[in-house]
């Protein structure tokens, strides 16, 4: 485990990391140390992860920056309550949130096979031809100038 690093000399960063255990706390992180224990401790690769989601909606709205994430840790552990957020190596973090948000799948889906490429008794998955593609987008220009149109003489009137 990491020491807890003094007020004076660390920032809230590396004293929130250091509360939170030093090491990234995915169960399956096989990151080995020097020290032969498994877990990365590197502070340069350890994020905070937010345990039930929405972290990035938190930092688009301005709520979560890394700062007031440490303070919250910080105040959290002090209390003696049990923080929302937990540490994770960058792998481990971005595997738990393609996993958690569907992004990745996980390699679930199979990848997408052009037609020319598309063998016999395999299932089609459908890739738009660029053709469809551009006609969809002018139909989409098309419309949007007429909506625009229509604003404009709701305004006039």
């Amino acid at each position: 485990m990491v020491p807890l690093m003094t007020r004076s000399t660390t920032s809230p960063e590396l004293r929130a990391m250091a509360a939170l255990g030093g090491r990234c706390m995915a169960e399956n992180c096989q990151w080995q140390n020097a020290d032969g224990k498994l877990g990365c401790s590197d502070v340069k690769a350890l994020q905070f992860h937010h345990k039930e989601g929405g972290g990035s909606a938190a930092r688009g709205d301005g709520r979560d920056s890394k700062r007031s994430i440490a303070f919250e840790i910080l105040r959290y552990i002090k209390r003696g309550w049990s923080p929302r957020f937990e540490l994770l190596c960058a792998n481990c973090h971005a595997i738990e949130s393609k996993s958690r948000q569907g992004g990745a799948r996980l390699h679930t889906q199979r990848a997408r096979i052009r037609r020319s490429q598309q063998k016999e008794g395999q299932p089609t998955r459908r890739v738009r031809e660029k053709t469809e593609i551009e006609t969809e987008q002018a139909e989409r220009r098309v419309l949007a100038a007429m909506r625009k149109q229509i604003k404009e003489e709701r305004l006039l009137q």
